[in-house]
């Protein structure tokens, strides 16, 4: 099972979801802001990092740049950016970076990411899967339906529309993260995955599909393009 943690940098929108993240014994959050000493994170036991911070503040970009020195680049990093700073800072440095402007949108990317590394499901996903389809930096836009499976044909009509708007992006690498309650069949997981490779048609695309029993006879889809 990955290692994970999440690095909240400053006072930033995961502050007011932190209780919202994803639970299990293998994620942890870390929240000491003060300075890089202060975070005391072991990389030895480490697989994967996601760094949440203000790209604006210079002392966060600099404790997010010494956090990155220290990794290595044998580790996943991701970063989820509440402003608009200087990203170029990361080039070559991390896997992604994404701006997000809400509070939701911090819990919406977080959640799809990091649940797909440290939960089991039918279809699971390996850290080596995503380090080839994050290559490189990428600059990563996402977007999120959930659903009812009993009603999977509405579900499908409204992700279509928010998957129309990344297509607009000519996006060329997808991951989507499906997860449903233990009701989900198999062909309401192939019908999930068509409609995406419909619409995103040219892109490179890597899935994964868990299963939540607190969803019941709900879906939710978490679709990342880069």
């Amino acid at each position: 099972m990955k290692k994970i943690k999440i690095i909240n940098l400053g006072e930033t929108p995961l502050d007011v979801v932190e209780n919202e993240i994803i639970k299990n014994e293998n994620l942890e959050i870390i929240g000491e802001k003060d300075n890089y000493e202060n975070l005391r994170i072991d990389f030895q036991n480490t697989d994967a990092i996601f760094i949440v911070l203000n790209t604006n503040l210079e002392n966060e970009r600099n404790i997010a740049l010494k956090v990155i020195e220290d990794a290595e680049r044998s580790n996943f990093i991701g970063i989820f950016d509440i402003g608009n700073g200087d990203a170029e800072l990361f080039d070559s440095k991390i896997n992604f970076i994404t701006n997000c402007e809400t509070v939701e949108e911090i819990k919406i990317g977080l959640n799809g990411i990091v649940s797909s590394l440290i939960n089991e499901g039918l279809v699971n996903i390996d850290l080596d899967d995503l380090k080839v389809l994050f290559e490189k930096t990428s600059k990563v836009s996402f977007i999120s339906e959930v659903g009812e499976l009993k009603n999977i044909e509405t579900f499908l009509e409204n992700l279509k529309l928010k998957l129309e708007t990344l297509q607009k992006n000519k996006d060329d690498r997808v991951f989507i993260n499906i997860t449903g309650g233990p009701e989900i069949s198999l062909d309401q997981i192939k019908d999930t995955v068509e409609v995406t490779s419909n619409i995103l048609e040219e892109a490179t695309i890597i899935w994964c599909c868990l299963l939540n029993p607190e969803y019941e006879e709900g879906i939710k889809v978490t679709v990342y393009s880069m």
